[in-house]
C-alpha cells in the first residue's frame, strides 16, 4: 500500500504462467494495469501506482522503521505482514471518516506465521510512544481444576464500557458484558468444565464480593429469561468467597470444584504441553486463552446441534488453542498458537 491522500493497493508476483496471470487480470476488469518491475509483475489499478513503484530511489529494505519492526519476525514464516503506524493510523481515519481513538500514537506494527512440527504459530508486535500495558502474573492456574476444556484469564479494572473490538456481538451479549464488567475486579477467569450441560464457572476479585455476586446474577437472570441457548441456566446461580475470590458457576459442582484440594490446571498435561508449545508464560502475560480442542470438539459435535450449533467433522488433528499477550516497555506482543498432531 502506497502512501498519500488516496492510499493505493500494488500487487508484486512472479508467476509460472504469465499468460494465465493477464487472463485473470483481464477477466478481473475495473481497471486493473500491469507491468513488468524488476523480474516481479506488478498489478495496480492506476499507472501512477506502478510509476510511483518504477521510479523509487530508495526501498522499504533501507528503512529503518521496517527494519525494526520486522527484525523480530522468522525468516522461514509462511506470511510476514508489516504496517508503519502514522500511514496505517491515517489509513484507518479515512476509511472511518474519523481520526482513530488510540492510548497512545501506534509506531509500527509486525506480525508472521510460522508453521511447526506441532502447529501454527502466529506472533504480532506493536510499538507505541506509550509504555505498554503492564504485564501480571496468574495465579488461577494453580487453582482452576484440572480438564478445563476452556479458560480465559484476564485483569479486569471495573471499566462500564465495551470495547470497540466486542461491538459486534448480540445487543444481548454486550448488554451482559456492560453490567458484569464494573462487577469484575482483579484477576478474572471465566472457564468451562466437562459435563452435560458443561459447567462454566467465574472467579474474580471484586473489592465487594456480595455487591459484585448480586449484579452478576442479576445480569445473567434477565440473559436467560430471553430464550436462547442461555435459557438452559436457572438463576439463582451458586456463588461462594474462598480466600476472598468470588467464585460464580451454573451448578454447585463447579463451586465444589474450585474449592477442592483435587489437581489442578497448572498440572493438568494438556494445558502443560500447550504451555511448552505455544510459549505461554502465565507468569507475565497480559491475559491469555485456552481452549482444549481434543476433547471440546467431540462434545460440541455431539451435542451442539441441540443448541443450533454445528462443527464440521475431520478436525481430529486438531489438539489445543492458545491465544496470549505480553508486554515489555512500549512493546506489546500477541501470540497465537493452534496446536496439531
Amino acid at each position: 500500500m502506497l502512501p498519500g491522500s488516496k492510499p493505493e493497493l500494488v500487487g508484486l508476483t512472479q508467476p509460472a504462467d504469465p499468460s494465465k496471470l493477464a487472463a485473470l487480470v483481464a477477466k478481473a476488469g475495473h481497471g486493473l494495469v500491469t507491468r513488468t518491475v524488476g523480474g516481479w509483475t506488478a498489478i495496480a489499478d492506476s499507472t501512477s501506482a506502478l510509476d510511483a513503484l518504477t521510479n523509487a530511489t530508495t526501498t522499504l529494505a533501507q528503512d529503518s522503521t521496517y527494519v525494526e519492526a520486522t527484525s523480530r519476525l522468522a525468516g522461514d514464516a509462511l506470511v510476514r505482514a508489516y504496517a508503519n503506524g502514522t500511514e496505517a493510523q491515517q489509513l484507518l481515519g479515512s476509511l472511518r471518516g474519523t481520526t482513530p481513538s488510540m492510548p497512545a500514537k501506534l509506531e509500527w506494527a509486525s506480525a508472521d506465521v510460522v508453521a511447526g512440527s506441532d502447529g501454527l504459530k502466529l506472533e504480532a508486535f506493536a510499538q507505541t510512544t506509550a509504555p505498554a500495558p503492564a504485564v501480571y502474573s496468574a495465579q488461577l492456574p494453580s487453582e482452576i481444576p484440572s480438564g478445563a476444556l476452556v479458560v480465559v484469564d484476564f485483569q479486569a479494572n471495573g471499566d462500564a464500557s465495551v470495547p470497540s473490538s466486542l461491538s459486534k456481538l448480540p445487543k444481548q451479549l454486550q448488554e451482559l458484558l456492560a453490567t458484569l464488567r464494573p462487577a469484575l475486579g482483579g484477576e478474572t477467569g471465566i472457564y468451562v468444565s466437562a459435563g452435560l450441560p458443561p459447567t462454566v464457572t467465574l472467579v474474580t476479585h471484586p473489592a465487594d464480593p456480595q455487591a459484585a455476586y448480586t449484579a452478576i446474577d442479576g445480569a445473567v437472570a434477565s440473559l436467560a429469561s430471553k430464550g436462547g441457548i442461555f435459557s438452559v441456566i436457572k438463576p439463582p446461580l451458586p456463588y461462594a468467597v474462598v480466600d476472598g475470590a468470588l467464585v460464580v458457576s451454573t451448578s454447585t459442582g463447579g463451586i465444589q470444584g474450585y474449592s477442592s484440594s483435587g489437581d489442578k490446571l497448572s498440572s493438568d498435561p494438556v494445558f502443560e504441553e500447550a504451555e511448552q508449545a505455544s510459549g505461554l508464560a502465565p507468569g507475565q502475560t497480559n491475559g491469555f486463552v485456552y481452549v482444549n480442542l481434543k476433547d471440546a470438539l467431540p462434545l460440541v459435535q455431539a451435542f451442539g446441534p441441540m443448541a443450533g450449533i454445528t462443527v464440521p467433522s475431520g478436525l481430529d488433528a486438531l489438539q489445543t488453542f492458545t491465544a496470549f499477550g505480553g508486554s515489555s516497555g512500549r512493546l506489546t506482543t500477541g501470540t497465537v498458537f493452534l496446536e496439531i498432531k
